[in-house]
């Protein structure tokens, strides 16, 4: 486990309403490519403060890239059908 989620998990161990473990826990989830993890932890940390940019920047960035990559994903099964119906 790297060394930033044990302290970001150490902080909200200790302060469950110190909304800065969530957002730090969040990106460090988001970097390991653990993206729904990382999804869960930003929404959990706006039950604390539903106004934090940085839980809510963390959502935005999740949704846009997960709505890009299903818009390629989508693409992709049309040009795979295209060819193999051509």
């Amino acid at each position: 486990m790297p060394e930033g989620l044990k302290d970001a998990e150490k902080c909200i161990e200790l302060d469950p309403t110190f909304v800065k473990g969530y957002t730090r826990k969040g990106a460090v989830q988001y970097f390991m490519k653990e993206y729904d993890k990382a999804l869960e932890t930003y929404r959990e940390g706006l039950k604390y403060d539903s106004n934090n940019q940085e839980l809510l920047e963390g959502i935005r960035t999740y949704v846009y890239w997960s709505t890009f990559l299903d818009c390629v994903l989508n693409i992709l099964v049309l040009i795979l059908t295209a060819i193999m119906c051509a």
